[in-house]
């Protein structure tokens, strides 16, 4: 790591800090930023001052180019976005076109997360067969959703519950 900023979520102009980090030379350039088009913004900034790296990593959720290349262009090569989902996905581009066309917006992984999140709990409420809270909490805690079950959607083996609660997954 040959340098380290962190910058407000709502900067418009990377330029003075991406001419610093161009200065550094780096192979890698990966940042964390929540919107599409601040990183369009800041891919444009780092060709405007000649930033190259062999590749730019990016986390942050919306900003996945894959049908924006209107968008990105020849900005979107050596790019690399960690996402937690993708139309590849099983079911996915069914999931995705549905969503397009009753939403008008893209799918992202947030939003795939979202909707996995209410396929594990109508999953839970199935099996529960009950309104009790006690029943659904330990249908939620018996839960085992692995990757055959056509309402897996994200690119885990299973999603499972430890006795505190979280995804083991």
């Amino acid at each position: 790591v040959v340098f380290n900023e962190a910058f407000p979520a709502d900067l418009q102009d990377y330029t003075t800090l991406l001419t610093r980090v161009k200065v550094t030379n780096p192979d890698v350039v990966g940042y964390n930023d929540a919107s599409l088009s601040s990183a369009l913004q800041y891919l444009r900034q780092a060709a405007a001052v000649q930033l190259k790296p062999k590749v730019f990593v990016h986390h942050g959720g919306t900003a996945e180019f894959r049908d924006r290349q209107d968008d990105a262009g020849p900005l979107s090569d050596g790019y690399c976005c960690i996402t937690q989902w993708k139309q590849d996905n099983r079911g996915g581009m069914e999931l995705y076109n549905d969503f397009k066309a009753v939403t008008g917006q893209y799918l992202t992984g947030y939003n795939a997360q979202g909707i996995q999140v209410v396929y594990v709990i109508a999953d839970a409420l199935e099996r529960a067969a009950s309104t009790d809270p006690l029943k659904i909490r330990d249908a939620l805690a018996e839960t085992n959703m692995t990757k055959d079950n056509p309402r897996m959607l994200l690119p885990s083996e299973f999603i499972r519950f430890d006795e505190t609660g979280q995804n083991i997954g």
